[in-house]
């Protein structure tokens, strides 16, 4: 087994050193949430990491818009693509379809030629598995037990075609910190370094990409990328094309 912790924004003044003085070998960032949320300390918490001599790998809170996030994910990360030694992760926990699921996965997959892990509980796990194409990935498990900070054996009935590792506990502490605690195998290590483009769409390397602010309209945006509506309706599968909002990734060549 090889220990780990997961973190997010939440984990503030973690000293890294001390982590990697207790044996966590591993630690998984959470990166982005949705296409809306960076986490503000991301790149202060690579660095610290990557410097303790910790392997980093990311995560992304999914929230059911599979493309979109998946392409928000890559984005965020891409300035330490060349530090990820770690699977990414598609953390589930709220409402999901399989297809969003799917597409993120199939996106992100295609962009940077590894494989997506999956990051669920126990109950989710069971669901997800119903679905062969999700199940062929790697799962992450949380699984508590008791929730007392101790260890505690998972189910093995999990049906996926490898096991990462398990997320064992919420309330233990690195220093004043609380901090998530993991036992991990090799399942959630990368195999190569990655270092293909990340940027344009799965099918086409030249594609470009622009991110919603503030007062945009889609019309706004077709003059600024001198394009049409009606492009930009066909390129992003939208519904509505006066609906878009602050954050939103869409694809305009």
């Amino acid at each position: 087994m090889i220990k780990g912790i997961d973190i997010s924004n939440y984990q503030v003044g973690l000293n890294f050193s001390v982590a990697k003085s207790m044996g966590f070998e591993i630690c998984i960032i959470k990166a982005t949430e949705s296409t809306n949320f960076v986490n503000p300390k991301l790149s202060e918490q690579v660095t610290s990491a990557v410097n303790s001599g910790m392997k980093v790998g990311f995560y992304h809170f999914f929230r059911n818009k599979g493309i979109e996030e998946a392409n928000y994910f890559i984005n965020n990360i891409n300035s330490y693509i060349n530090k990820m030694t770690i699977k990414p992760v598609i953390d589930i926990e709220t409402t999901y379809s399989s297809k969003e699921v799917i597409d993120f996965i199939n996106t992100l997959e295609k962009k940077l030629s590894v494989e997506c892990a999956i990051y669920c509980n126990y109950s989710y796990s069971k669901e997800l598995r119903k679905n062969t194409e999700i199940a062929k990935r790697t799962l992450w498990l949380a699984y508590y037990g008791k929730n007392d900070g101790n260890y505690y054996v998972a189910p093995t009935d999990l049906g996926f075609a490898k096991f990462a590792g398990q997320q064992y506990s919420d309330k233990n502490h690195i220093g004043k910190v609380n901090v998530d605690m993991n036992f991990f195998n090799e399942n959630i290590l990368l195999s190569k370094n990655v270092t293909v483009p990340v940027t344009g769409n799965p099918d086409d390397n030249k594609a470009v990409y622009y991110t919603v602010v503030n007062g945009d309209t889609l019309s706004k945006i077709a003059s600024k990328f001198k394009t049409t509506i009606d492009k930009l309706v066909e390129l992003n599968k939208l519904k509505n094309a006066n609906l878009i909002y602050v954050g939103q990734v869409l694809r305009v060549k």
